[in-house]
């Protein structure tokens, strides 16, 4: 980055839905000179293309608390050092831009370890005073709090400092840093109000796909999910989507990756000759409507799967109990345990 350059609204991008949440509200007004958008290394070259505004890709760094519980010692040193470039990047980008006093911030998730680096970091100055603004990702807004989630409300703010040198903190739901004015949410009547926060209806969907249903399909579509988010090895999903094979047969098995989702070596997955690997196409290009069934776990595109039109009852949840405040919404799809896809012969759908 060359000069200071003047930054009057500012853009944390980490999936492909951040930036139609993004669009959806601002439009034109994020390609501006004086827009700063900071994007996840994976998502750089698919992006904002024919902008005038500023385009900074982020460094790498991936954060898991299951990585502490059988590596704890290399954990927290391999997580001190991605912090510090984290640090160092953030220390740069403040001291190379010249940003404006009523900075308008734009997140997509308050939990997040380098957006939260980089708040404390502009707040940290008594110049500024700028606009926090946060956009519902997904099932991390309407998330319910746990007793243990308490513990590590209190806990976090005081170990970060002494394991990694910076103050983290904990969020369960997202949404809840004080600092945040203004919350844009798919369901707004759903979700925990955190006090301190105006909340504005957001109207997008993951595509524009309207059609009609193809009941003579012979393709089923699996959303797939990041092994961290259940702390499971990728032997138990292949396992988990190997039952779901069986019990769609003979349907042709599709899988859509998480954006956060690590796409396995093919030649790891001993029935991948079988499956379809959508490993390299966004949400823009998926047309719900060309699948028979729809597979999810437990996951939030349920929300962009009704809102489209696409049946309820052929959207197939595995539900693994996730205590949210949209959980409402899969009862009206097929919900199944991971321990009845053992039993797919006992299954009619």
């Amino acid at each position: 980055m060359n000069g200071k350059m003047k930054v009057n609204q500012l853009f944390i991008v980490l999936t492909p839905f951040h930036k139609k949440a993004f669009l959806s509200v601002y439009g034109d007004q994020m390609s501006q000179k004086s827009t700063l958008i900071l994007v996840d290394q994976s998502l750089k070259d698919s992006l904002f293309l024919n902008h005038d505004a500023t385009i900074v890709p982020l460094p790498y760094a991936e954060f898991s608390v299951f990585n502490f519980k059988n590596k704890f010692l290399k954990t927290v040193k391999q997580y001190r050092n991605q912090i510090k470039t984290l640090q160092v990047f953030c220390d740069n980008l403040i001291k190379n831009t010249d940003l404006d006093e009523n900075l308008t911030i734009n997140i997509g998730t308050d939990r997040d370890v380098f957006t939260q680096i980089l708040l404390n970091k502009i707040y940290e100055s008594k110049k500024l005073k700028p606009t926090l603004i946060a956009f519902d990702e997904g099932l991390g807004f309407y998330d319910t709090k746990k007793f243990t989630d308490k513990l590590k409300k209190l806990v976090y703010p005081i170990l970060s400092p002494i394991l990694f040198n910076e103050k983290l903190r904990f969020y369960k739901p997202m949404g809840q840093d004080k600092r945040i004015k203004k919350v844009y949410c798919r369901f707004p009547e759903l979700i925990s109000h955190n006090g301190h926060s105006v909340y504005e209806k957001l109207l997008v969907r993951e595509n524009n796909y309207m059609g009609s249903y193809k009941s003579d399909s012979q393709k089923v579509l699996v959303f797939s999910f990041p092994n961290q988010d259940l702390n499971i090895d990728e032997s138990i999903k292949i396992e988990w989507i190997s039952d779901i094979q069986k019990l769609v047969k003979p349907n042709k098995i599709v899988i859509k990756f998480h954006p956060r989702e690590i796409v396995p070596d093919s030649k790891k997955w001993p029935v991948v000759k079988s499956w379809i690997l959508l490993d390299d196409i966004s949400m823009d290009h998926v047309n719900y409507f060309d699948y028979k069934y729809i597979v999810n776990f437990n996951s939030s595109v349920v929300m962009d799967l009704l809102a489209s039109g696409y049946p309820p009852d052929k959207i197939i949840t595995i539900d693994f109990g996730s205590k949210v405040n949209i959980s409402a919404l899969y009862n009206s799809t097929i919900k199944l345990k991971p321990k009845d896809l053992k039993n797919v012969n006992q299954i009619r759908l």
